[in-house]
């Protein structure tokens, strides 16, 4: 399954997009549009770049700190999350809105660090990835 998504509108910590399925049957493509809101809880500024959701959480301190993200559909159920290592854990709950993603990071090491979370959700009976990517600096 590939997602391409094309940005409509950028407010400080809110993303809203149309979201374009590209799906192969045999050898044609078709594609679905899909309009999804996500808002960062927290207020971190999230930005879209090859077709991930880039969230700068800027200088932290060493912990382990949570950002918060809200993915507004309220047709939307929650397949599964996973991440890039064990230093990053998402979990996901449903809230009447859509999806209510809290992802931490283990921020025991002073460094600059980039880590994936991914959240797959089922949309009308398609599944849909999306990518969130967490950048910082541990001071």
């Amino acid at each position: 399954l590939f997602v391409a998504v094309t940005i409509l509108k950028r407010q400080k910590n809110q993303q809203k997009n149309v979201r374009t399925k590209r799906i192969k049957n045999g050898n044609q493509f078709t594609y679905q549009t899909l309009r999804m809101e996500i808002k960062s809880l927290t207020n971190q500024l999230i930005t879209f770049e090859n077709n991930e959701y880039v969230i700068n959480m800027g200088a932290i301190k060493q912990g382990k700190p949570t950002i918060k993200l809200l993915i507004e559909d309220s047709d939307i159920e929650h397949l599964g999350a996973t991440s890039s290592c064990q230093c990053t854990e998402p979990e996901v709950k449903k809230v009447d809105k859509g999806l209510e993603m809290s992802v931490s990071y283990n921020a025991r090491r002073k460094t600059n660090f980039t880590q994936t979370a991914t959240e797959r959700i089922n949309k009308n009976g398609k599944e849909i990835i999306v990518i969130f990517k967490l950048k910082g600096t541990v001071i």
